[in-house]
C-alpha cells in the first residue's frame, strides 16, 4: 500500500532544523529551493515516519495535525528529555487505551504520539 507523507507548514528553516532534527531526532533526507534565497522544501524522516516541510506560503494549507503510532514511547521521552531538560511534558494513559503526548512546532503544527496498549482481552 502507497504511504501517506504529511506536508507541515514552517517558518523558518533554521527553527525547523532546531526542532525536527536537534531534538527530535529526524534526519533530513534531502532539500531543495529553486535559488538559495528562496523558501525551502524538505524531507526528514526518522524510523520510518516521513515528513516534508515547506516554507513556502502558496497553497491551502496550514497548521496541521499529525497522530503518529511509536512502539516505545518512554523511550522516545527519555531521548528528547535528555537534549532539552527544561521539556517537562508527562506522558498520559488517553481514553483510547494508549500512551499518549501531544507536541506543538514552533509553527503550530501538532504531533499526537501514541503508544498502543494492550487491550485487557490481549493481558
Amino acid at each position: 500500500m502507497p504511504r501517506i507523507v504529511p506536508i507541515l507548514n514552517i517558518g523558518s528553516y533554521d527553527e525547523a532544523k532546531v526542532y525536527y532534527v536537534d531534538w527530535l531526532g529526524f534526519s533530513i533526507d534531502w532539500e531543495f529551493r529553486f535559488e538559495p534565497t528562496l523558501p525551502v522544501y524538505m524531507q526528514v524522516s526518522r524510523d520510518g515516519l516521513v515528513l516534508h516541510l515547506s516554507e513556502h506560503k502558496g497553497g491551502n494549507f496550514g497548521p496541521a495535525m499529525c497522530h503518529v503510532e511509536v512502539d516505545d514511547l518512554d523511550a522516545l521521552m527519555a531521548e528528547w528529555k535528555s537534549r532539552r531538560p527544561d521539556f517537562t511534558q508527562e506522558i498520559e494513559i488517553a481514553p483510547w487505551n494508549a500512551k499518549h503526548i501531544s507536541l506543538k512546532d514552533p509553527f503550530g503544527n501538532m504531533l499526537g504520539i501514541n503508544q498502543n496498549l494492550p487491550t485487557p482481552s490481549e493481558t
